[in-house]
C-alpha cells in the first residue's frame, strides 16, 4: 500500500507543477486517486460486521427478477443465478433491483422500446457480449429485426460506424443471418456477464 502511496504522490506533484491546462482532468484523478487511498487506510482499520445475504427479497427485487425472467428467459437467468456466489451476490441484488426492478419496470416506455435502446447503448460502448445478449432476448421484448436494424443505424451516426458494424455482426449471427459471423455465443463468452 505504501508504494501505491507513493506511486500517486508522485503523479499528484508532477500534475501539480505541470503548467499545461489540458493536465487538468489529470491532476483531477490524482487528486481522487489520493483521496481513495486516504479513505481505504481509513477503512481498514474499521470492523465490519460480514455481510449476510438478504432472508426476505424487497418487492423491487421480485418485480426485477419478474421483469428479468420476461426478458432475458428462465433458463438463462437460471444460469446466471447458478454462477451466483456470495462474492457477486451484491451485484446480482443490484441489477436485479436497479436494471430490471426499476428501470426495466418503468412505466415510462414499452419492453420493445427499452430493448432497442438497450441494444443502442451496448452496441456504441462496444460490449459485445451484452449486444448478443439482448439482441436474443427480442424475441420476448417485441423489438423486431428491422427494429434492431434501425436502432445500429443511429449507432453508426452517433457512436461510429465501427461500433454499428460490430454490432451488426454479431445480431446478424443471433439471427443466423451469417454463417460467416462468429457464434453468438462466441461473442457472448468473450467476458460475459451474468446480468
Amino acid at each position: 500500500m505504501q508504494e501505491q502511496k507513493n506511486i500517486i504522490s508522485h503523479i499528484t506533484r508532477y500534475m501539480e507543477f505541470s503548467p499545461q491546462s489540458h493536465m487538468e482532468p489529470a491532476r483531477r484523478l490524482g487528486r481522487t486517486l489520493a483521496h481513495f487511498v486516504q479513505f481505504a487506510d481509513r477503512s481498514r482499520s474499521l470492523t465490519r460486521a460480514p455481510v449476510s445475504p438478504p432472508t426476505d427479497r424487497s418487492a423491487r427485487w421480485t418485480d426485477g427478477m419478474a421483469t428479468r425472467r420476461s426478458v432475458l428467459g428462465d433458463a438463462y437467468v437460471d444460469a446466471a443465478g447458478a454462477r451466483t456466489t456470495p462474492f457477486d451476490e451484491s451485484f446480482q441484488t443490484l441489477i436485479t433491483e436497479g436494471a430490471w426492478g426499476s428501470v426495466w419496470a418503468g412505466p415510462g416506455l414499452t419492453r420493445r422500446e427499452r430493448s432497442m435502446i438497450t441494444i443502442a447503448l451496448l452496441a456504441a460502448l462496444g460490449h459485445d457480449e451484452e449486444v448478443a445478449m439482448h439482441v436474443r432476448a427480442t424475441r420476448n421484448t417485441g423489438a423486431s429485426q428491422q427494429d434492431v436494424a434501425e436502432a445500429l443505424l443511429h449507432v453508426a451516426i452517433y457512436a461510429g460506424v465501427p461500433a454499428a458494424n460490430q454490432a451488426f455482426k454479431i445480431a446478424k449471427a443471433v439471427y443466423g443471418e451469417n454463417p460467416h459471423a462468429p457464434p453468438a455465443e462466441e461473442a457472448a463468452q468473450k467476458g460475459g456477464r451474468d446480468d
